[in-house]
């Protein structure tokens, strides 16, 4: 996944919560199909964004608590978040003109 960062329950708060850019988590799973169909799409934000907006993903399954925390119930949900705040949040595959809008 290139410059995608894997997060999880126990690397959240430093890696999303505590980053020094904004940053977008994909909350997806193994089983959802469109969720496959996301890893093209940040990659090409990442690549656009270098050193500005950190991308990373959080598979639901293996990382329940912050899937609860963020009350996440469908997937692909990505979600926005600047200096430890939510700010935005879309549900479903969405292109990347949705994210350029956002970051």
């Amino acid at each position: 996944m290139g410059n995608i960062i894997e997060v999880t329950d126990q690397t959240f708060k430093t890696e999303v919560l505590k980053s020094d850019h904004p940053t977008i988590v994909d909350f997806w799973a193994p089983w959802c199909l469109p969720c496959h169909m996301m890893p093209p799409i940040l990659e090409k934000i990442t690549r656009n964004n270098i050193g500005k907006v950190n991308v990373c993903k959080l598979n639901i399954d293996k990382n329940p608590n912050t899937t609860t925390q963020y009350g996440i119930v469908s997937i692909p949900s990505p979600v926005f978040l600047n200096n430890g705040q939510e700010v935005h949040r879309t549900i479903g595959l969405q292109s990347s003109k949705v994210f350029t809008d956002s970051t």
